[in-house]
């Protein structure tokens, strides 16, 4: 497995060495007329709730001493609607827990 350089999420995750690491190596693409390094973080692994102002993107430094990039940004959280699927399976789920059949 490749070491993953990267860990992106609240300040106490990243803090604490957690965070969610890139689904990849990325993408680079032209942003403005710039390089843009594009990577995708699985945000459930972020430790962002929603009451965060701020979110991290943390390098960490290899034995090499190349640098990537890292900082502090403001971002908004959403959590994304359940499905009818799984609303239906949540309340199948605290019938059978609940109720005596």
């Amino acid at each position: 497995m490749r070491p993953v350089r990267y860990r992106f999420g609240s300040s106490f995750a990243v803090q604490n060495g957690e965070g969610a690491r890139p689904v990849d190596t990325g993408a680079v693409t032209q942003v403005d007329g710039e390089e843009a390094l594009v990577l995708d973080f699985p945000v459930n692994e972020t430790d962002l709730d929603g009451g965060e102002e701020t979110a991290w993107l943390y390098w960490e430094r290899d034995e090499s001493g190349t640098h990537g990039y890292a900082g502090v940004d403001s971002v908004r959280a959403y959590g994304t609607p359940r499905s009818s699927r799984d609303l239906l399976e949540l309340l199948r789920q605290l019938l059978r827990d609940h109720v005596d059949v």
